[in-house]
């Protein structure tokens, strides 16, 4: 989880150096499978 926060800050950071503002508040929902299949195509 550290490593997935560390990139998000990296991300939001470099954002804010492209002078642009990062909108947070925005997020797809979860796509849960039911069964393998459904959980891969869902990732892609």
């Amino acid at each position: 989880m550290e490593e997935e926060t560390d990139h998000a800050d990296q991300i939001i950071k470099r954002l804010l150096f492209l002078e642009t503002t990062p909108d947070l508040s925005i997020q797809e929902g979860l796509n849960i499978g039911g069964d393998v299949k459904s959980c891969i195509e869902n990732d892609l």
